[in-house]
């Protein structure tokens, strides 16, 4: 899965920490280059990274994936009828109707991987 908004957020999470590339990856054990190919969206931490970045720039899991922007309804609705329920997540400044089968494609389609 694609973490859609991972990169932006920890490039504003770095810069509100006054943080470089190179400080984010002593403190979790990687290389700055890592952590470039973070801030590309080329790939992503595993969770336990993940947490150790949450910990040190001081932000939510959720906040750094951005899932801040689904709200607890949408996602228990969801929850209860995948295929046939869809929500609005909003990415940059486009809105796109989130459902099971086409959310991929959509984003693909849309230019925001």
């Amino acid at each position: 899965m694609k973490l859609l908004k991972f990169a932006e957020n920890l490039k504003i999470a770095l810069h509100n920490n006054k943080m470089t590339q190179q400080d984010l990856a002593n403190l979790v054990g990687t290389t700055q280059a890592t952590v470039n190919r973070w801030l590309k969206g080329i790939n992503e931490p595993d969770l336990t990274v993940l947490l150790e970045i949450c910990l040190y720039l001081d932000e939510t899991p959720n906040a750094l994936l951005g899932y801040d922007d689904i709200t607890e309804q949408d996602f228990l609705a969801y929850q209860q009828n995948p295929e046939n329920y869809s929500f609005e997540y909003k990415h940059g400044n486009t809105v796109l109707k989130h459902c099971e089968k086409n959310y991929k494609e959509k984003i693909l389609k849309n230019g925001n991987t």
